[in-house]
């Protein structure tokens, strides 16, 4: 994790990408030995040969609450479900998360 103290901005680079095959074939609702498990091991090969997941995460203070907006860090966000969900909070944890080529 490397992280710019001036801006308390951390990014995640070490995230291991490992699924199990068997676990992936049961969320997909694909049966074991059938037909479409050779379709799902290649994709799955496919996608462990590129996935880099990481994430980028930043510790922000809420610097005032409107009625139906909230301003974290200059920004404003006009929301009253954000507004209401943050009612007891002074900080967020902003993130951002890929797995993307780089």
């Amino acid at each position: 994790m490397n992280s710019n103290a001036n801006d308390n901005l951390y990014i995640v680079n070490d995230v291991p990408f490992q699924p199990e095959l068997p676990k992936l074939l049961q969320r997909l609702h694909v049966k074991a030995g059938s037909p479409y498990q050779a379709d799902v091991e290649r994709v799955l090969a496919e996608a462990q040969a590129i996935a880099r997941p990481k994430a980028l995460y930043k510790v922000a203070l809420i610097e005032s609450k409107g009625e139906d907006e909230v301003v974290i860090d200059g920004v404003t966000f006009t929301s009253r479900v954000l507004r209401v969900n943050l009612e007891n909070a002074h900080r967020v944890f902003a993130y951002v998360a890929t797995c993307g080529t780089e």
